[in-house]
């Protein structure tokens, strides 16, 4: 089916974004000794915590703030990260993270906050805790209290049994997180989908939608299978199941439009040739122009929406378009941001 536009951050930070969430994340996975040095009820989101856009594009935008029991400190920050592969040197990164998160508050004047931080790997691969020290071995003694050493709370899922996992309260943080630590695995998916879907309801009981779309994402079925599926569900889930699919494929595939019009704007194309090309309206080009020059209120809107994964559906309908055309692949990629192999694959299918 088209892939659904949810990737893995995406839906860590929509899981992970609700406080309760990330307390009872906390109380299920933290270090007995830790859980009991905090107030995990003073559990707040930090806002803005990032240094720059560097950063931003490094971590989930996801640091809370915590009291602790002692009062030494009196409060500290949780950093969350996590990866979906083996990323062997994501301790750089954490490393990245702490020094210009204390750097930004001394030169604000505020003295420098602990920071603790939290790894969540769910890939497939093995990946082995790996702290700074690990690259340096081995130091001689005299050369060992120059190396920015640290611990992180590593949660290598993995190697954490589902049964555990599937004991978390709320029910939806148990189905979120196997399909995270699973999201490979086509065939768990399948077999479990009435099970996890059933768990899709949120705190409020309603729909919880990131699950529904993340989880047909990674399933990675066919249009057949996905209706079998959704045949099978329970009535009470089956209706709100079916349109918050048809949404976010429309959605991604408005996206992607957006986005590519804007890149043949930018190229000086005419707005003829990029009707042509991406099947839309005049007016529809002209409301692009005028967001891209600033001239409507929600300028920031969806058009600065990028989307990370999926929309192939689009963007092989665009290049099928501008090949029938005669423009060129470097012309084609630097549009659509594919590349040449796809456009030689689309071309191949003409």
């Amino acid at each position: 089916m088209q892939e659904l536009p949810f990737s893995h951050d995406a839906f860590f930070t929509a899981v992970f974004s609700d406080v309760e969430r990330t307390k009872a994340y906390l109380k299920a996975f933290l270090p007995s000794h830790i859980l009991q040095a905090v107030k995990i009820d003073t559990l707040t989101p930090e806002e803005g915590s990032f240094v720059d856009e560097q950063l931003r594009k490094t971590f989930a935008d996801l640091v809370f703030s915590v009291e602790t029991q002692s009062g030494q400190p009196s409060d500290l920050c949780l950093l969350f990260e996590h990866k979906s592969y083996p990323d062997k040197h994501a301790a750089f990164q954490i490393l990245h993270y702490i020094s210009s998160a204390m750097l930004k508050r001394v030169k604000a004047n505020e003295p420098p906050r602990l920071v603790l931080p939290i790894l969540m790997y769910h890939g497939q691969q093995p990946l082995a805790y790996l702290p700074i020290r690990h690259f340096f071995e081995p130091v001689d003694s005299a050369f060992q209290p120059y190396l920015p050493d640290f611990e992180y709370i590593f949660h290598n899922f993995p190697k954490i049994p589902d049964e555990q996992i599937e004991r978390i309260e709320p029910t939806l943080l148990s189905a979120a997180l196997l399909v995270m630590k699973h999201f490979y695995d086509s065939g768990y998916l399948e077999e479990r989908a009435s099970l996890l879907l059933l768990k899709a309801m949120d705190e409020h009981g309603n729909l919880f939608k990131p699950l529904v779309v993340y989880f047909f994402n990674k399933m990675k079925a066919d249009e057949d299978r996905v209706q079998e599926i959704i045949v099978d569900l329970p009535d009470t889930i089956k209706p709100s199941v079916m349109s918050t699919l048809e949404l976010f494929v429309q959605k991604g595939l408005e996206q992607k439009t957006i986005v590519t019009c804007r890149n043949m704007i930018r190229l000086g194309l005419d707005d003829r040739t990029i009707c042509d090309a991406l099947e839309v309206s005049p007016e529809f080009v002209a409301q692009i122009r005028n967001e891209m020059e600033g001239k409507t209120s929600d300028a920031a809107s969806s058009v600065d929406t990028l989307v990370e994964e999926g929309e192939q559906r689009k963007a092989r309908e665009a290049c099928q378009n501008m090949i029938r055309r005669g423009f060129g692949a470097p012309i084609i990629c630097e549009i659509l941001a594919v590349t040449p192999e796809f456009v030689q694959q689309v071309r191949e299918e003409l």
